[in-house]
């Protein structure tokens, strides 16, 4: 595929927390299509907006003289820059499709969690909610798991932690937590556990590492957990999402899809991932607010609790 035109920018926002964050936004132009993509550099890999940008001005040359999807996925390693290439000649392809009747977007997804922040003690303002991801430090989930269930007792509970549980004390808060009964805990455990320490508990409300995120690591990760973690970012592009989520489904894992899409617009890769998850959570985008591409609806909404 020849592209006419390349342009990259790197745009500030403010999130559903309140806070501003950066993203890139590129587009490559064909000489009928526009395909478009927006990415957040993954941090646990070491990347930033800038060098996500110097990344992607490197690659710029190769544009112009034609690069497939697969064969940018063979050349490049997963990072943010080859999801933003990868994701914008999907959308390319995904027009080219639309325009002969070959595809239309039809997508309802059943639950999407937006991420809304509410201060840090105030877990009643989001106990109403059917299934509320909740933010903390691990030596404070118990806690915040039992005011919750004193307010919503029949509430589904997604645990995030803001650290990893060292190897040893893993066993012991993974046995308390089982009994208040959580669907889902992240952020318990890093890639560097996993490779250095094992994991002697198994779970399967556990979710591996977000660094696992790709079809190869899928393979090393054995029967410890019970869920996986995919994002667009972290797995280089759609191309790779979507391998690892066919593999993960084949595996009979469960599939937690985490958007960092910035617009409603950015949503459009991640519709197309929806169909292999069990819940997608949505960092920056509240679909109540900014209206989703045609084709593409989520009926359900949760809050997050962030722990100052």
């Amino acid at each position: 595929m020849i592209f006419t035109e390349f342009k990259s920018s790197l745009v500030s926002r403010t999130g559903l927390n309140g806070a501003k964050f950066e993203y890139i936004e590129i587009e490559l132009h064909t000489d009928q299509y526009c395909g478009r993509s927006e990415v957040c550099p993954v941090g646990f890999q070491g990347e930033t907006c800038s060098s996500t940008l110097k990344e992607l001005q490197e690659i710029r040359q190769l544009l112009k003289t034609g690069i497939t999807r697969a064969e940018l996925n063979d050349i490049f390693p997963a990072t943010a820059a080859r999801c933003a290439l990868d994701c914008a000649i999907w959308d390319i392809r995904r027009q080219e499709k639309v325009s002969s009747n070959e595809y239309l977007l039809d997508v309802s997804y059943r639950m999407a969690l937006n991420k809304t922040a509410f201060p840090a003690n105030n877990i009643s303002a989001a106990a109403t909610n059917s299934m509320v991801f909740l933010s903390c430090a691990p030596e404070n989930a118990s806690r915040k798991l039992a005011e919750f269930r004193d307010l919503n007792p029949q509430g589904k509970v997604l645990l995030d932690f803001s650290e990893p549980v060292p190897p040893e004390d893993l066993p012991e808060m993974l046995a308390g937590l089982s009994s208040d009964g959580p669907e889902l805990i992240c952020g318990a455990t890093s890639r560097y556990t996993i490779l250095a320490e094992g994991i002697a508990a198994s779970l399967d409300k556990l979710c591996a590492p977000a660094a696992f995120c790709t079809s190869s690591d899928l393979q090393r990760l054995g029967s410890r957990f019970g869920w996986i973690e995919l994002s667009l970012e972290a797995a280089g592009g759609f191309t790779e999402a979507r391998k690892a989520a066919l593999a993960a489904r084949s595996a009979k894992f469960n599939v937690l899809i985490r958007s960092n899409a910035a617009s409603a617009k950015g949503l459009l890769p991640v519709a197309a991932l929806a169909e292999f998850a069990d819940i997608v959570l949505l960092e920056n985008v509240d679909t109540s607010r900014d209206p989703c591409p045609q084709g593409l609806s989520f009926d359900g909404t949760a809050a997050i609790v962030c722990e100052a």
